[in-house]
């Protein structure tokens, strides 16, 4: 485990240790949300055709506030806005940050985000089964298990947790060791980060050699996708999905800078949308034509 994760996952330890005394399973589980029918993240993200070029990969995106190696990304950005930016610019699912420390996440923005209507996937850096039932308790559709954790037994216990409460889980791999887990866990989502954790250095080359030893499932590539350029390199590999945070937050506009990603000049999506605004608006009978 790299020294960074080492210690995100100590001060994340502290931090379930305090939320147990605040909330205990009893509470999580009497949550009105707890009870809310699951949505498929991975069935949201998985392609009907990797081989066929009609078939466009989709796209997980990230609400991200900040990170170690990049500090400071957005501050103070509105998490349910910028779910909406999302949603609007064709979005399959939401990955919403909520660790504090190192990532400015906030909890609480879950169960506001949710209301967005995507699948939502709560990452944060999973320690403790306790967790996996907070999560539950939010809203969460998914949550992230990283292999790079390295402990095997407790791992296996999350994932066990997570599908017993109907969550999808992502698992984030590094290198072909962590393909072996995957493969051990059978996640409903496998995800390829490019970025070194011990250096942070960013190769699209690395989701395009490990992508075959991905078990099967919704396969996704993680960090690093900047251009419509990389969104094509990956699609052509076969990735059913793309994370993208970073380059999406650092724009003024995030939902623009996804249509572009995605192909799609965003003046020309602005104009579709306004013709089916006012093609709905036309086909609904106004008050006085109802009485």
């Amino acid at each position: 485990m790299s020294s960074i994760l080492e210690e995100i996952c100590r001060t994340k330890r502290e931090r379930v240790a305090e939320l147990r005394r605040e909330r205990s399973f009893a509470d999580l589980e009497s949550s009105e949300l707890y009870a809310v029918e699951r949505r498929s993240l991975s069935t949201a993200l998985r392609r009907g055709n990797a081989e066929d070029p009609g078939d466009p990969v989709r796209f997980l995106c990230e609400i991200k506030r900040a990170s170690p190696s990049a500090g400071w990304i957005r501050p103070g950005a509105d998490a349910v806005e910028i779910a909406e930016y999302y949603e609007r610019a064709g979005a399959s699912g939401l990955s919403l940050l909520t660790e504090e420390a190192y990532f400015k996440g906030v909890l609480d923005d879950l169960p506001r985000v949710r209301e967005v209507g995507l699948p939502v996937l709560m990452k944060d850096f999973f320690v403790d089964p306790y967790q996996v039932v907070l999560a539950r308790s939010m809203g969460a559709d998914a949550l992230l298990l990283i292999a790079a954790l390295g402990d095997r037994p407790l791992l296996r216990e999350m994932r066990a947790a997570a599908k017993e409460l109907g969550l999808d889980v992502l698992l984030e791999v590094h290198d072909e060791w962590e393909c072996e887990v995957a493969h051990e866990l059978a996640p409903e989502l496998s995800g390829v980060n490019n970025r070194n954790l011990k250096t942070f250095e960013v190769d699209l080359a690395t989701s395009e050699r490990l992508y075959e030893l991905l078990p099967k499932g919704t396969r996704l590539a993680e960090s690093g996708i900047k251009t419509r350029d990389d969104v094509v390199r990956l699609e052509r590999a076969r990735f059913d999905g793309l994370l993208v945070g970073e380059s999406l937050m650092r724009k003024e506009h995030p939902g623009d800078a996804l249509l572009e990603l995605r192909g799609i000049e965003p003046g020309e999506e602005r104009q579709r949308e306004a013709r089916r605004r006012e093609a709905r608006s036309e086909a609904r009978p106004d008050a006085e034509d109802e009485r």
